[in-house]
């Protein structure tokens, strides 16, 4: 549990990353995080082409980490909100995790 717990981790430190900059890249390839001594890596972030009507992408967030000489490997699937877009009605940007259903604020 603690490794599945240190990988979703990591894609909460890329989603709060993404959350300054709809843009974000890690700064290099399997960029290392601390969570509470356990070490992590946001492998990468990709992002799909943005849509011209709803201004949303799809973004995926992979990220690795080890425990114990196991490790888990996460691909998780976001849709994100162009924060820069004036919407006609007072929409805020947003993250949302597909496979949880979630959907989280900018």
């Amino acid at each position: 549990m603690e490794l599945l717990c240190v990988a979703k981790g990591c894609v909460h430190i890329a989603i709060m990353n993404i959350r300054k900059d709809s843009t974000y890249i890690p700064p290099e390839p399997h960029t290392t995080v601390d969570i509470d001594g356990n070490t992590c890596e946001i492998v990468s972030v990709t992002y799909g082409q943005e849509n011209a009507t709803t201004h949303e992408k799809d973004v995926t967030v992979v990220t690795r980490a080890q425990y114990k000489n196991v490790f888990t490997i996460l691909e998780t699937k976001l849709i994100v909100r162009n924060p820069n877009f004036s919407y006609n009605t007072p929409v805020f940007p947003y993250i949302t995790n597909v496979e949880n259903n979630e959907i989280l604020d900018l």
